[in-house]
Formats: C-alpha cells, sequence, structure tokens
C-alpha cells in the first residue's frame, strides 16, 4: 500500500460505478466503519452504504492538499474539498489491506492555498 494507492481508493468513492458497487463497499469499509460528516453526525457503515449507492451520478468532489502517511499497521490521509463556498478538511484511517476504518469531515475556518490532486 502507498500513499497514491490511499489517493485512488478515497477518490473511488466519488465515483458512481463503485458507489453503486455493494459488495465494492462492503470490501473498503470496516464492519465497525464510523464516519463524522461535516454536519456533525455521526453515521455507521450501513448508514454509509444506502446513502452512496442511492446516488445517480458521481459526487462532483475535487480533492486537495492531500497527504498520506502510514504508521504502523495504520494509513492517515489528510486533505481538503469544497462545498460551495466552505472547505472542509477529511480525515480518514485506513488499514493496510485498504479497508477504511474511520472518516471525519470538518469545516475549516482558515484560509489555505489548495494543491489539486
Amino acid at each position: 500500500m502507498t500513499d497514491k494507492d490511499i489517493l485512488r481508493l478515497e477518490k473511488s468513492l466519488f465515483k458512481l460505478e463503485f458507489m453503486r458497487d455493494r459488495t465494492y463497499l462492503d470490501r473498503i469499509l470496516s464492519d465497525d466503519y464510523l464516519e463524522c460528516g461535516k454536519n456533525g453526525k455521526l453515521f455507521g457503515k450501513q448508514e454509509v452504504v444506502e446513502e452512496l449507492t442511492a446516488l445517480s451520478e458521481d459526487r462532483p468532489i475535487k480533492i486537495y492538499n492531500f497527504s498520506a502517511e502510514q504508521k504502523g499497521n495504520l494509513w492517515v490521509a489528510h486533505y481538503i474539498t469544497l462545498s460551495g463556498e466552505d472547505r472542509i478538511f477529511r480525515t480518514s484511517l485506513w488499514t493496510n489491506d485498504g479497508v477504511m476504518l474511520f472518516h471525519q469531515a470538518s469545516k475549516l475556518s482558515i484560509d489555505l492555498k489548495l494543491e489539486e490532486f
């Protein structure tokens, strides 16, 4: 697993072909997956799978300022996305086997230079 693999996995969750594939989502989201959305609500794996599989088109999300660092058996990924005028700082925890354990999205209150990945 490399940082490029983590970026590819993150981007796959924005593409309809992967978001509508329950087998794929079941494989890359841990059974005890937890997400803290930008709205501050917590979601488990089933809620996220239901939400993603209900979509009818790619999510128009671009990744900025991406970084991923291996920490033992885990990868910690950080990046920024835009939601209207808001900049959303995202953090994901991935296993070396390409399984996401956790994701959090938080609104940034600072202005950063953005580099698209």
